[in-house]
């Protein structure tokens, strides 16, 4: 019982570190889309928190010095599991749509569904084979061949995943310093969360074919359900510290009062003056349509989540400058 109960102990810290996200999100994003609102809202995971401490009770407490009821499969646990694959299966919907989104490539995204829902599917009917398994023995021989393909599969999902996301944003680089160092921080947080959750898929396959008869591989299998969510409100809530790297930021100055001895003489303008400056300002409208685009680039690239339920990101934006300008 040592994996399980590890397994659980780290899940009720994850629990805790999901509803401060879930907090933070609630405050700070509130014009994001219905859509994006209610997937936060499914992956607060408290059910399966409580289905993981009702399977603690039960081995631990109510069979207690009962090593006999170790074998039995209590119902609780392939029930957290088919709700950690819901939410896995939400997760990466949402890092699929993020793809589509600023790549627009349909095959790209539609293979990758497609990959995510067999991944679904085979989750649901592993743990549908656990709940109707006398034992845990009995459901590791009977579910051999599905269990490793689901975890082979929900490794190369991952890897996917991330490694499209990578390529997206790459693509968004523009070579110029503020939004480079967007992209470069968004980068990070794609290839970590695929890393993350791969490597817990890697871990639970090894503890599975090494120790056939032991439930070890129930720990890291917890943690790594887990993971989906934290990382998934993690992403969204660094939305718009990530925009603040790529904002021009406001200076500060002093007014100083005029001598009103001074007298000041109107400047007489020259046709020559005047075309200077309509050449100027031509200059000017051009340098600001070109910084208007490069913003709505950072953006896009940023905020690609609020478009769910026909959001504009623009919205958010003048929503982070109204908060900016009212700290400075």
């Amino acid at each position: 019982m040592q994996g399980p109960l590890c397994g659980a102990l780290a899940t009720m810290l994850l629990y805790g570190i999901t509803c401060v996200q879930q907090f933070h999100y609630h405050q700070n994003y509130k014009s994001d889309s219905w859509v994006l609102k209610v997937v936060v809202r499914l992956i607060t995971e408290t059910v399966e928190t409580g289905l993981s401490v009702y399977f603690l009770e039960h081995y631990l407490i109510t069979n207690f010095a009962n090593e006999n009821a170790l074998y039995d499969v209590v119902w609780s646990v392939p029930a957290s599991f088919a709700l950690g694959f819901v939410t896995a299966y939400l997760a990466n919907l949402c890092f699929i749509w993020r793809i589509w989104r600023l790549s627009r490539h349909l095959v790209v995204s539609l293979l990758l569904t497609i990959l995510a829902t067999a991944r679904l599917i085979l989750g649901l009917v592993n743990s549908f084979l656990a709940i109707n398994s006398a034992s845990w023995d009995a459901f590791a021989k009977t579910a051999y061949v599905p269990i490793a393909f689901s975890w082979f599969l929900s490794i190369g999902v991952d890897a996917l995943i991330a490694f499209m996301m990578y390529r997206t944003l790459y693509k968004q680089r523009t070579g110029l310093s503020d939004t480079d160092s967007m992209i470069n921080r968004l980068l990070l947080y794609a290839v970590n969360t695929g890393a993350v959750t791969s490597l817990g898929a890697v871990l639970v396959l090894i503890l599975f074919f090494a120790l056939p008869h032991s439930l070890a591989f129930l720990g890291p299998l917890q943690v790594q359900e887990r993971m989906y969510s934290v990382s998934l409100l993690a992403s969204l809530n660094s939305r718009r510290a990530t925009l603040s790297l790529s904002l021009p930021r406001g200076e500060t100055f002093q007014l100083t009062s005029v001598d009103p001895d001074i007298d000041f003489e109107p400047p007489t303008k020259t046709m020559q003056d005047v075309a200077d400056g309509e050449r100027a300002g031509g200059g000017a409208r051009a340098r600001d349509a070109a910084g208007t685009g490069e913003q709505q680039t950072r953006s896009r690239v940023a905020f690609p989540d609020l478009e769910l339920g026909g959001c504009d990101s623009s919205e958010s934006q003048s929503q982070y400058r109204g908060n900016d300008s009212e700290s400075v």
